[in-house]
């Protein structure tokens, strides 16, 4: 007798408690409670470093391999047009300023110059591509003479050409995208390679990660498979809900006559007016199943009153 008591209890219970689930919270306050956070999308990218060689004491490391008298005895040096040696003031890029990267095979015809500079990046980049951009000014005409950059990656011991300059130009720049292998240390390498009167200068290495876009997140999604930027959620009056377009709006031009415009309004008027009977009718049907649950309850309530006085 007791089980069965037990048993009728525990079923009054499930009719008569309200039913309420809870999606990222403990504490539904509705019959579906959805909780979430919003996070926008990441669009942004971020500096890796910059250098414009303003404070460095003394050149970046590298190899010189020149023979000869050169301007340059030690391949690539840092200097400024202030300092002593200078750098001249036809061989500075118009748009850079203080301390450069120098390098001249200006002197008698002895000077025959192949030195790198190395410039490594002070932090390993994350994602997996890179945004460089330089300064130059360049005299480079003899044959076989160039300024070569390379996007060196220094834990693989391997590399790529980013850069391959010949000719004249006091105001050059370079920009790229470069892929790069997350988590691996890199360097840009600039080797030049000349003889008698021509000159090379570096300036204003900026280095930027491209942060890959990553879309926002949302607490709640319906995707029904045919929904439009726009669309507004609707019923059918029994629950069942679609993505439609919103009510067409007023015209602000003659795009259409005034007649076409009252039919479809009227017509939308006619949808949203049907819409409303739907939903009332469904009212309607939801306090019909109340009333009746609740009527079981009290029959079942009833049954647990006999049940009492007969234990």
């Amino acid at each position: 007798m007791k089980n069965n008591l037990f048993f009728l209890l525990f079923l009054i219970g499930i009719f008569s408690a309200t039913a309420q689930v809870g999606i990222g919270t403990n504490s539904p306050t509705a019959t579906l409670h959805v909780k979430g956070t919003y996070s926008p999308p990441n669009t942004s990218n971020r500096s890796l470093f910059t250098e414009n060689f303003n404070s460095w004491a003394i050149g970046p490391t590298g190899t010189n391999s020149s023979t000869g008298s050169c301007t340059t005895t030690n391949g690539w040096e840092v200097r400024s047009t202030s300092s002593t040696p200078s750098v001249p003031g036809d061989r500075t890029c118009a748009s850079c300023s203080g301390k450069m990267l120098y390098a001249s095979s200006y002197d008698t015809y002895t000077c025959n110059m192949d030195a790198t500079a190395i410039v490594n990046f002070p932090s390993n980049p994350d994602p997996t591509a890179i945004e460089i951009s330089v300064k130059f000014d360049y005299y480079i005409r003899g044959a076989g003479e160039r300024l070569q950059v390379y996007l060196y990656n220094n834990t693989l011991s391997s590399s790529v050409e980013i850069a391959n300059l010949t000719g004249f130009n006091n105001n050059a720049s370079y920009s790229g995208n470069w892929p790069v292998v997350g988590g691996n240390s890199y360097s840009l390498h600039f080797r030049y390679t000349g003889n008698y009167q021509y000159y090379t200068t570096v300036d204003n290495i900026k280095v930027t990660e491209k942060i890959a876009r990553t879309p926002a997140s949302y607490a709640f999604r319906i995707d029904d498979g045919n929904v439009q930027p726009g669309d507004v959620l609707t019923t059918d009056g029994y629950g069942n809900a679609a993505w439609k377009s919103p009510s067409i709006p007023r015209p602000m031009s003659s795009d259409i006559s005034q007649s076409e415009f009252n039919a479809i309004e009227n017509s939308s008027k006619e949808n949203q007016q049907e819409i409303i009977h739907e939903l009332q009718q469904a009212i309607r049907e939801r306090q019909v199943l109340i009333e009746a649950r609740e009527e079981k309850i009290a029959e079942m309530e009833e049954v647990v009153k006999r049940l009492k006085i007969k234990d």
